[in-house]
């Protein structure tokens, strides 16, 4: 099982999902991988609607997926219903000296 993150696209709520998510020594290359969606609300509720599996966690919620070939149609559901939808590092709120 694959889980992934959906984000909304708000450095404030990402920072709040990394919350106990980071290693206790990560280094500057730590990074995190997710969906960040500028409308959060209505990714959630169609992806319900759709049968995904979904955890809410602290800032988001988690998707589990059977596999990680199963991202492409999750992404495609999304920009049908113009939900603009990236795949991004959502660690690039902290900082990494």
């Amino acid at each position: 099982m694959v889980k992934i993150a959906l984000l909304p696209d708000d450095t404030t709520i990402r920072a709040c999902y990394l919350n106990g998510r980071l290693p206790e020594r990560y280094m500057e290359d730590f990074s995190l991988t997710g969906i960040v969606v500028d409308r959060f609300e209505e990714a959630c509720v169609l992806l319900a609607d759709r049968g995904y599996q979904l955890r809410e966690e602290e800032g988001g919620l988690e998707i589990s997926l059977g596999t990680c070939q199963q991202l492409p149609a999750l992404m495609s559901i999304l920009t049908a219903h113009q939900i603009h939808c990236e795949i991004s590092d959502i660690a690039d709120t902290i900082y990494q000296a």
